[in-house]
């Protein structure tokens, strides 16, 4: 059994696992390659330049092939999420952003070349993405979907994926030799390292607030600050001393540090919520 904490009542719930959660990561897969597509026709011109290998510079694969997989996949998805009536407004919400990131939210000019507005109008996409989720596990409780619980669980799982966007675009000062917009070029290799310190730290603050409704243990929650402080230092290190090395194990360090947060979560839960 879960106890599932709602204000001040507890209440023993049978773990479901709703049919819809299948079709709905379906969602989330092609999602991301209805996104990925748009991607490579927005950033074509620098891809010509910078990656002449990749599919489309090199010609091996026409714009054209582009717009129709992501037609096909759009026809895809709303057969499948016509049938979810519990999470078909989430997930219209979702498309219609995707498709505005696909199209630089119609002021390209602006957006595609500078990578801080590029970062804050594309991060959110991750919370729509959550959200949906979101809506279908909870399809089977009378729950409603826009609570602190929720937001706190939605950030939790988005922080990390922040945090490596940034981390797979920083490169050390002497790398940093064609004109290509990393976040370390914008903002410096230390202050662009400091956000990923500054995500993780927002997801640990998700964590407590998660902790307040489904009464965590506290060791989970002083490895989860454990684990915080020794990604940190290692980050730190690489901020001091920006080198190539350090800076291509960013990213290995974020996934390694996001895997970690992740067993801790779920063997808590595993251990003192499944009765």
């Amino acid at each position: 059994m879960l106890q599932v904490r709602h204000g001040e009542l507890s209440t023993p719930l049978k773990l479901i696992i709703p049919a819809m959660i299948f079709p709905g990561a379906v969602t989330i897969m092609l999602t991301i390659l209805f996104i990925r597509l748009f991607e490579d026709i927005k950033h074509y011109e620098s891809d010509r330049r910078f990656f002449p290998e990749k599919p489309l510079p090199s010609g091996k694969i026409t714009t054209k092939n582009l717009n129709t997989l992501i037609a096909t996949i759009s026809v895809l998805l709303f057969l499948i999420n016509l049938k979810l009536k519990a999470a078909f407004f989430p997930f219209l919400v979702l498309f219609l952003f995707a498709f505005a990131m696909g199209k630089w939210f119609f002021i390209p000019h602006f957006m595609a070349n500078n990578r801080i507005y590029t970062f804050l109008t594309h991060a959110p996409v991750v919370l729509l993405w959550n959200f949906y989720l979101i809506a279908l596990a909870k399809a089977p409780y009378k729950v409603p979907l826009l609570t602190s619980e929720h937001f706190a669980l939605a950030v939790w799982w988005a922080a990390p994926l922040w945090a490596w966007e940034i981390a797979r675009k920083i490169r050390a000062p002497a790398d940093e030799a064609l004109p290509f917009h990393t976040y370390s070029r914008v903002l410096g290799a230390d202050m662009a390292a400091a956000f990923i310190i500054f995500f993780f730290a927002v997801q640990l603050f998700s964590l407590f607030r998660l902790g307040a409704g489904l009464n965590l243990a506290p060791i989970t929650i002083f490895l989860s600050m454990g684990s915080l402080a020794v990604v940190s230092l290692l980050i730190v290190r690489f901020m001091y001393r920006p080198t190539t090395k350090m800076a291509n194990r960013l990213p290995l360090i974020v996934i390694a540090y996001t895997t970690l947060c992740t067993i801790i979560l779920f063997t808590d839960f595993l251990m003192t919520k499944m009765r």
